[in-house]
């Protein structure tokens, strides 16, 4: 598993300067904007970056990595692995924004819009994954090319509007304070989506043909 994780951090850090400076830029823009949502387009990026088999496929990763000693299982568990912890450090990314954003005043902190914020975080983060996994596993890069796009399209279009928008986010806040427990009740049901995918991924990918 250390070695499955090792490669794909090593895939990160060969486009580190390009993830770097988006994540800067809309981080910056995120802060002095006053939208906190505009910060979400970070761990939506990460969850797109990530889920791209391209490169995989050009090099025939899944033909080498199915004669390592791993099993099919490890290969898809460390894809999953490491998506969560691209979205946890996003998360951790957008909190420090957040609170920037707060000490200078461009956003009023309050507990229930941080909660919600970090909730928002999450959610972004592995929302994504959890329909596309499953559908790079259970397609190849050109049959499932088309299928990618259209989520980008429809997921890059409700996050722009998102962004742009500060009453979606008010109403998040609102949602919270109607309800404490919702936010722990929508992030538990993600991380139960989120399982139910990576069952999902390893089912298709026992059954693939490589």
């Amino acid at each position: 598993m250390k070695g499955l994780l090792t490669k794909e951090f090593i895939m990160f850090k060969k486009s580190w300067f390009v993830i770097l400076l988006f994540i800067l830029v809309f981080g910056i823009l995120g802060i002095f904007s006053g939208f906190p949502s505009m910060m979400l387009v970070v761990p939506l990026f990460m969850a797109i970056y990530q889920s791209n088999f391209a490169a995989d496929e050009m090099c025939k990763w899944q033909q080498y990595a199915i004669v390592l000693p791993y099993g099919r299982k490890n290969i898809i568990s460390s894809k999953y692995l490491y998506t969560a912890i691209l979205s946890l450090c996003s998360s951790l990314f957008n909190s420090i924004c957040y609170t920037i954003s707060a000490v200078i005043g461009r956003i009023e902190f309050s507990a229930d819009g941080f909660l919600t914020f970090m909730l928002c975080s999450l959610v972004t983060g592995l929302l994504y994954p959890i329909i596309v996994l499953p559908l790079s596993y259970k397609f190849s890069h050109e049959k499932g090319r088309i299928i990618l796009m259209f989520i980008n399209g429809c997921c890059g279009g409700l996050f722009a509007l998102f962004a742009a928008n500060g009453f979606v986010f008010d109403a998040l806040v609102k949602l919270v304070n109607v309800a404490e427990l919702m936010s722990f009740i929508m992030l538990g049901a993600v991380i139960i989506s989120y399982l139910f995918s990576w069952q999902i991924s390893i089912k298709i990918y026992e059954k693939r043909d490589l």
